[in-house]
């Protein structure tokens, strides 16, 4: 089983405000279960409000059965489509793969 764990930070873009683009993305990744069925769990989580302000926005946890599936899922189209929207809306990103 491979955990694949990924971290962004978003900016206002696409004249869209940062707010509105990281429910974008939550609403977009919360999709991606649904059409890849590579992935065996996935849950999207934001950082609180109340949280420090320097802290990432949003955040993926997901497992999938292998690196082969991971792979696959990264190259699935509808993820590509999600990789695309990220080019235009984040700062950063953090990301880990690790077997459990």
């Amino acid at each position: 089983m491979i955990k694949h764990i990924v971290a962004w930070k978003i900016k206002a873009a696409n004249g869209r405000t940062k707010e509105e683009n990281i429910k974008l993305l939550k609403e977009r990744l919360e999709e991606l279960p649904s059409l890849i069925p590579e992935i065996i769990t996935m849950s999207v989580n934001t950082n609180s409000p109340m949280a420090k302000p320097d802290n990432y926005d949003i955040i993926i946890e997901s497992e999938f059965e292998s690196m082969e599936a991971l792979k696959r899922y990264s190259d699935h189209p509808s993820h590509l489509a999600l990789i695309e929207l990220l080019s235009e809306i984040r700062t950063h990103k953090a990301a880990v793969d690790y077997e459990v």
